[in-house]
């Protein structure tokens, strides 16, 4: 295929694309952490693609110094079902990855933020797999 007529800006931009999405799929592939909560935390977010997306927007939403409440993550993420979102929440909060606080709507409303066992293993990811992720680019 000739791509010459295609601008290279576009051209990479794809290419950057397409590494991410591949890099994504691929997460499931990486080993599975020693440490014992670390191990049962990745066992649970791997299991659903939708507990993958809550517990990494939590995740984000804390390293941004953020708190989220069970609504706004629905606003973003229209496609989660309320009772699935806050079982979701419910449990992570019982098994520590999640910690909740009065929200700034109502004393009622909880805000979550996630714990450090969910920073943590982020680090952990992140730092251990930056090079699988860099080869993934599939540049030459």
């Amino acid at each position: 295929m000739n791509m010459q007529n295609r601008p290279p800006e576009l051209i990479e931009s794809v290419i950057h694309n397409l590494s991410l999405e591949l890099a994504f799929f691929n997460y499931q592939n990486y080993p599975i952490p020693n440490d014992p909560k670390m191990r049962r935390a990745t066992f649970y977010f791997r299991s659903h693609v939708d507990k993958r997306i809550i517990g990494a927007f939590v995740t984000l939403k804390t390293l941004q110094n953020k708190c989220l409440t069970q609504k706004e993550l629905m606003d973003y993420f229209p496609h989660l079902k309320k009772a699935f979102v806050s079982k979701v929440f419910n449990h992570c909060v019982e098994e520590g990855w999640f910690t909740s606080h009065p929200s700034h709507v109502s004393e009622k409303i909880k805000c979550y933020q996630a714990s450090e066992l969910m920073i943590k293993s982020s680090i952990y990811y992140h730092t251990k797999y930056v090079s699988s992720r860099d080869k993934l680019k599939f540049m030459s």
